[in-house]
């Protein structure tokens, strides 16, 4: 706030999902759980339902990470900066061969803490995470940018299961400027000003 921002865009998950939720799934899942995953096939067969399940998932992000971006919202209001929250994008799996999914599988499992979590079973847990920002989105009026929902690929996209090449992030800022464009005409109309001038010169 002391940069006196004109917008703030928000987009981020996978550090909340990965650095926050992984490590509280391991500490708080039913004993039954933790024994069979300890079962390598088990696990990689049966991810998703050794996890605690939609409703759990939804009821975890909606009391910490929902909740902590409501009042982040809350606080630029008092300071009257608009803030707008983007959905997070990840693979898309019916892009992916399978050397590409055992990548990304290796990738989740020993740079982001997957060690109990599939890559389908991530991707999951990320459809629901921007699901609960969109919901809440819509019940207290803020802007949100579906850029999940418009940005699908695979290794074109993404060089983990996060990170964009630059064609991916290309495409996740096409999506989220076009978007802009309705919300701050003003803005943008200067923007396209600016740059006809520049192109002349």
């Amino acid at each position: 706030m002391a940069l006196n921002p004109d917008l703030i865009i928000e987009y981020n998950a996978v550090n909340d999902i990965c650095w926050l939720y992984f490590p509280y799934l391991e500490k708080n899942t039913k004993w039954w759980r933790r024994l069979l995953r300890k079962s390598r096939f088990l696990n990689a067969w049966m991810n998703w339902n050794l996890l605690p399940g939609e409703n759990a998932i939804r009821t975890y992000f909606e009391n910490r990470t929902i909740r902590n971006l409501l009042a982040f919202y809350d606080a630029a209001s008092v300071m009257k900066v608009p803030v707008v929250f983007c959905s997070f994008s990840r693979p898309d799996l019916k892009f992916l061969n399978r050397e590409e999914r055992e990548f990304l599988e290796c990738d989740l499992q020993h740079i982001w803490r997957g060690k109990y979590v599939t890559l389908e079973s991530y991707c999951q847990i990320v459809d629901i995470y921007n699901q609960c920002l969109k919901d809440s989105c819509k019940r207290k009026g803020i802007t949100y940018i579906p850029v999940a929902e418009n940005h699908h690929g695979g290794l074109d996209y993404f060089i983990d299961i996060c990170h964009g090449t630059g064609e991916g992030i290309d495409k996740k800022v096409e999506i989220i400027f076009d978007y802009l464009k309705t919300y701050l005409p003003c803005q943008f109309k200067a923007f396209e000003m600016y740059k006809s001038d520049a192109n002349r010169n």
